[in-house]
């Protein structure tokens, strides 16, 4: 990917309004590997005051659709083995 701006759009797709789950998309500079990441195993949960320069969109309600808009000088995607990345389009 070049550098430049770059945009995400989001959506929760929990659709139930009263059981749905609210979510977050963030995103920071990493240059370790994913299973260095700050997490939480036992709440399944991103630590996010070890994280700088965080950004992303917080609670977003089920069926919500928000767009985050940021400028990268660049961005790489290591080799995964056992993760998986997944994207809305393609």
């Amino acid at each position: 990917m070049k550098a430049g701006p770059v945009e995400f759009v989001v959506t929760n797709t929990s659709t139930d309004p009263l059981n749905g789950k609210m979510h977050e998309f963030l995103i920071t500079p990493w240059s370790g590997a994913l299973d260095g990441l700050p997490y939480d195993s036992a709440n399944s949960i991103v630590l996010e005051n070890k994280l700088a320069n965080l950004e992303g969109l917080e609670d977003m309600l089920p069926s919500a659709t928000a767009t985050m808009r940021t400028f990268y000088l660049a961005i790489s995607c290591p080799a995964t083995t056992d993760q998986e990345w997944h994207t809305g389009s393609p």
